[in-house]
């Protein structure tokens, strides 16, 4: 498990230059917004986007089919590559909610409400890949990429679409009786544990996917 983990690591390391001249003009651009939030989000964003390129590395390389030749199972491949996408998306959580701090100290913003939006931004990531991970186990990195696209216009249009009916103030989202910091804990608890039961439901299907795939 290690060793298949060191071996993405590894082949994503490549990719790492780009992304931090990326996310040097992305904090810039934040700045000039005076949106804080937006770095955290795009940190994440890079991050999991490493995700699919680690499929695509594989696929080249047929490194599937090279590995059930060697003392691994299947079940070892799927897990590996779910412990990779909790590694990079909640590093990309973390990194991207230090930034977001530090840009703040410029802003002076609620720093617990910083924190709560990286973690509800991780959420939603995880909650995107947990449906994109069996599509690609299914049908190939490359074909998964345009659905991927499409589950992000949904997922994040839905979320515009939820801002833009509160702004109207058709509905509230503020439950009566909580607090500010009350409300941003509900939000929390709730992404995080929709992410738990989707990645669970998500890993049995991987699973069975894999298991009646033919290399």
């Amino acid at each position: 498990m290690t060793g298949l983990l060191l071996k993405d690591l590894l082949n994503l390391k490549r990719m790492t230059k780009q992304y931090v001249l990326i996310l040097g003009a992305m904090c810039v651009w934040s700045v000039m917004m005076k949106n804080p939030s937006f770095i955290s989000m795009y940190t994440v964003l890079c991050t999991a986007m490493m995700v699919p390129s680690s499929f695509t590395y594989d696929e080249y390389a047929q490194f599937d089919k090279y590995a059930l030749t060697m003392p691994l199972t299947r079940r070892a491949l799927v897990k590996e590559k779910y412990l990779l996408l909790l590694l990079l998306v909640g590093g990309g959580m973390a990194l991207g909610t230090m930034i977001s701090v530090f840009i703040n100290c410029f802003i002076r913003e609620d720093v617990l409400e910083l924190v709560g939006t990286g973690v509800v931004m991780g959420s939603l990531f995880l909650l995107v890949y947990s449906i994109i991970i069996p599509l690609i186990y299914k049908w190939g990195a490359e074909k998964a990429r345009m659905i991927m696209v499409m589950v992000y216009l949904g997922l994040f249009g839905a979320v515009y679409g939820v801002v833009w009916l509160v702004k109207r103030g058709s509905f509230s989202l503020w439950p009566a009786g909580l607090s500010e910091g009350q409300l941003m804990a509900v939000l929390v608890g709730g992404a995080l544990a929709i992410t738990l039961v989707a990645l669970a439901v998500s890993y049995r299907v991987s699973m069975e996917i894999i298991k009646r795939k033919e290399y």
